[in-house]
């Protein structure tokens, strides 16, 4: 039995540059992804506000927290460990600004933000301590410290005081 040639390839050694020749431009996200001291939209019995520094101690450890859309992870449009995310503690809430990818997703992201059909963010986080109160008002839950996993774009935001608005990216 002859033994099987081994493979041969020919090719001509070049260098190429690639280039980036789109045109689009996608934005960054600004906007306060929680409101302090401000009420939840009743969520079901209850309604609930952040306390003043809330997530101080939190993003101040320099945590990674992810940006997506509607809390679905396959739609991730920022990461704070990739610098592409930063979520800074104000006096009236945290204030959350993303970069988007050049994606679809991100691009129709884009688009209803700018169209206004999208106009929130939601957070997803521990409750590290909170507190439970009945008022004339209902059950209140004050968040007191916090941990945030990730901020998302929504068209539904718990909480009607957050805000979404694009910022064009200079050419």
């Amino acid at each position: 039995m002859k033994a099987k040639p081994e493979s041969e390839t020919r090719f001509i050694p070049t260098s190429f540059t690639l280039r980036d020749t789109s045109e689009t431009r996608v934005g960054t996200i600004v906007g306060i992804g929680v409101p302090y001291e401000l009420l939840s939209v009743d969520l079901g019995g209850f309604r609930e506000r952040f306390r003043l520094g809330a997530f101080r101690e939190h993003l101040a450890s320099d945590p990674d927290i992810a940006g997506l859309l509607n809390h679905d992870s396959h739609y991730l449009i920022g990461r704070r460990s990739a610098k592409t995310l930063r979520a800074t503690d104000e006096a009236d809430g945290v204030h959350v600004e993303i970069d988007l990818p050049n994606a679809s997703y991100a691009r129709d992201a884009a688009e209803l933000v700018k169209r206004g059909d999208i106009a929130g963010m939601s957070v997803r986080f521990f409750a590290i301590e909170d507190e439970w109160r009945n008022t004339p008002e209902g059950t209140i839950r004050e968040v007191i410290k916090a941990e945030a996993l990730e901020f998302s774009l929504t068209g539904f935001p718990a909480y009607p005081d957050t805000s979404a608005a694009l910022r064009r990216r200079p050419i």
